[in-house]
This record gives structure tokens, sequence and C-alpha cells, in this order.
């Protein structure tokens, strides 16, 4: 499965499928708030190694907080 960041709110995505419009350009269908959407990949970046080292980094201080609550 591929990963995108919507270019507005910088919000990482999977990707299920994808689909040419008529104009050949692609389509994604993403899972966004509880619905199936299929939004036009001129929304959307490149998944990063950059991206990929910023998910893992607020991962680490949610573990880091979440040990110093008990």
């Amino acid at each position: 499965m591929n990963k995108i960041v919507n270019k507005d709110n910088n919000k990482v995505y999977d990707i299920f499928d994808v689909t040419y419009d008529k104009a050949g350009y692609p389509r994604f269908l993403i899972y966004k708030d509880g619905q199936w959407i299929r939004m036009s990949a001129k929304h959307f970046r490149h998944y990063t190694v950059e991206d990929w080292e910023k998910e893992i980094g607020e991962a680490k201080t949610t573990l880091q907080f979440a040990s110093y609550d008990c």
C-alpha cells in the first residue's frame, strides 16, 4: 500500500485504489473521516522520507508521554 500527503493539510493517507478519469489523470481512493473518497491526484504530493521521519518522531513522543501517565 502506498502513502500520499494532502497538500492542503499535510495529512498522510493510504492509497487503496487508483483509477483514471477521461483525460487520463489519476484519482486515488482514500479513507478519510470514516468515508471512502475518490480524490484527484492534484490534491496530493508524494510521501517522502522526511514525512516518515516526522510520523515516527510524533509516535515516539506520544509513547513517551503515555508512559509518564502511569
